[in-house]
């Protein structure tokens, strides 16, 4: 009876190279009382599927450094299985909170970064401590961090102990209502790289006055040497910067509470750091720019998280430098148009299958 079953033929693991299937037969079962027959499934593979558990397994293995079109042709599984497979994975309940806690505590870091052409941000949740992702939200709106926070359990909530984030209103918001006891912390990185921003665009008021009055060609103001850091400036470069400060005493005053700012960041204590950041706001707010009165507002609005960095001088470069990997793993595969499938293909390229809550077993 039962070799007159039909073989079923399924895809095992690799050795060598070398594809190994499995060939067995259902056995089939009469129900005495309704007459009905019923199949047995083996526990080593789903229904309809035509891959083990280990095989999928070794497709994780071998998509976390390959592209889908190499993980294909090597194993012969299709991109909508690998993208499903992705998807089952890389779950809020699959993230395992044991392995992301160092001494019982958390620090995240949350930044956006850019994916796509249509000038769509994604949002990176990633753990400062161990310097792997934890999670990549498809939006950078508000209610995307809200929900991801509020799922959190109680438990790992009490042991998330410091909070980067960028100058983004709605990220400081999600964080402030749904982690009220973390201590939030503005990057550093994105203050000095606000404050370069408006020099920068002092500096082009400036080019288009001049170009306006003597009309004598391009911009001749170089914006580099504005924003470079005052003690990276090398042979006659500060000359250059002081001749140019001296020439527009407008983009001196921005380019001097640039380096105001820089110099509070070098301050030993943050009690001394509040004096120069206080100091600089009620300069700034006196002055007859106003663009520097509404630079000094939002100082003033993110002060609390700014002198934060001063208890443990945590920043987000974490999160920047997983920022260049993904830049390079985007390349690897040619892009990505799906966001969802992007940030399931991340996730798995920088996190080992071992710090996963799963095992080949649970790939069902």
């Amino acid at each position: 009876m039962n070799d007159m079953l039909p073989q079923t033929k399924v895809l095992h693991l690799m050795l060598c190279n070398q594809k190994v299937y499995l060939l067995f037969r259902k056995r089939r079962f009469d129900c005495l009382n309704c007459h009905k027959v019923f199949v047995e499934y083996p526990s080593f593979l789903s229904r309809y599927q035509r891959q083990t558990q280990y095989a999928k397994y070794h497709a994780l293995e071998r998509l976390s450094d390959t592209s889908f079109k190499a993980t294909t042709k090597h194993l012969g599984i299709s991109y909508g299985s690998l993208t499903s497979l992705l998807k089952k994975v890389f779950t809020l309940k699959n993230i395992n909170w044991s392995s992301q806690q160092v001494k019982g505590t958390i620090r995240l870091g949350i930044d956006e970064h850019h994916f796509g052409r249509n000038n769509k941000y994604l949002v990176t949740i990633a753990n400062l401590l161990t310097g792997k992702p934890i999670h990549i939200l498809p939006n950078d709106k508000q209610i995307t961090l809200i929900y991801f926070l509020r799922s959190l359990p109680q438990a790992i909530k009490d042991t998330i102990t410091e909070v980067a984030i960028d100058m983004k209103q709605s990220f400081l918001g999600a964080v402030l209502k749904e982690l009220p006891k973390a201590n939030v912390v503005i990057d550093h990185f994105h203050i000095i790289q606000d404050a370069n921003r408006r020099v920068n665009e002092a500096r082009k008021i400036e080019d288009d006055v001049e170009e306006r009055i003597k009309n004598n060609g391009p911009k001749r103001i170089p914006w580099k040497l504005l924003t470079k850091n005052k003690e990276d400036l090398k042979g006659g470069q500060q000359e250059l910067v002081n001749y140019y400060l001296k020439q527009f005493p407008g983009l001196s005053i921005f380019y001097g509470c640039k380096e105001r700012l820089r110099e509070m960041y070098q301050q030993p204590t943050g009690e001394r750091a509040e004096k120069i950041l206080t100091d600089l706001i009620i300069l700034m707010k006196n002055s007859e720019y106003s663009e520097l009165y509404l630079w000094a507002n939002t100082l003033r609005r993110y002060q609390p998280y700014i002198l934060n960095y001063f208890d443990n001088h945590t920043t987000n470069a974490v999160t920047e430098g997983l920022h260049r990997k993904f830049k390079l793993i985007q390349r690897t595969a040619y892009g990505f148009r799906n966001p969802e499938v992007y940030a399931r293909r991340i996730m798995l390229a920088c996190l080992p299958l071992t710090l996963l809550k799963f095992l080949p077993q649970h790939l069902t």
